[in-house]
């Protein structure tokens, strides 16, 4: 795909604490790479954007918030990993995409089968927003400093193959506790 339009719905743990869900409405063209964020809720950020063109704008990604402070400050340049730019996330606006979410993915698995304690699952028949759907799923049974997560998920959409879905949790607080909420998940539709 050289480009696509999604709406991406985010819920990241952040320094220990669950952050609420985000949604967005993206635009992204990979040459040159360039992202566009429109935030749909929650309510408060309603209304928010952020533009990031590679090569363009000294690096810099293009924002401008809403609310009072919006109206104060208008459009702001921001590097990508700019406090403000970072407030909320773990990941920049240059990590967007289904090409970085792989990328990143094949780091990660290739990593951890330098471990190996790694049960891999597939199994077909899951559903996300009503489409069938193939779930990846890598597990580390023992928590280690080497692995990233406990939990690892993948969906991959059977019609257009193509990722839909992410989950990484973290392990449980104590052992034999139930699993934490997630690190990290992301949805496009």
């Amino acid at each position: 795909l050289s480009d696509y339009t999604y709406t991406f719905v985010k819920l990241e743990r952040i320094e220990g604490e669950l952050g609420e869900r985000t949604y967005m409405a993206v635009k992204l063209r990979h040459e040159p790479f360039s992202v566009y964020l429109d935030f749909i809720a929650p309510a408060r950020i309603k209304g928010q954007e952020a533009m990031y063109i590679e090569g363009q704008n000294d690096g810099k990604l293009q924002a401008h918030t809403v609310g009072l402070l919006g109206k104060l400050l208008g459009v702001v340049s921001l590097t990508p990993t700019a406090p403000l730019a970072m407030d909320g996330n773990r990941h920049t606006i240059t990590d967007m995409g289904i090409r970085n979410l792989l990328r990143r993915m094949i780091e990660s698995w290739e990593q951890d089968a330098q471990f190996g304690e790694c049960d891999v699952t597939f199994t077909p028949g899951a559903r996300i927003n009503g489409r069938g759907a193939t779930c990846i799923e890598i597990m580390h049974p023992v928590p280690r400093r080497e692995f990233r997560s406990h939990i690892t998920r993948l969906f991959v959409d059977d019609e257009v193959n193509l990722p839909i879905r992410f989950e990484k949790y973290a392990w449980p607080d104590e052992e034999g506790g139930e699993r934490r909420a997630p690190a990290s998940s992301a949805a496009a539709a």
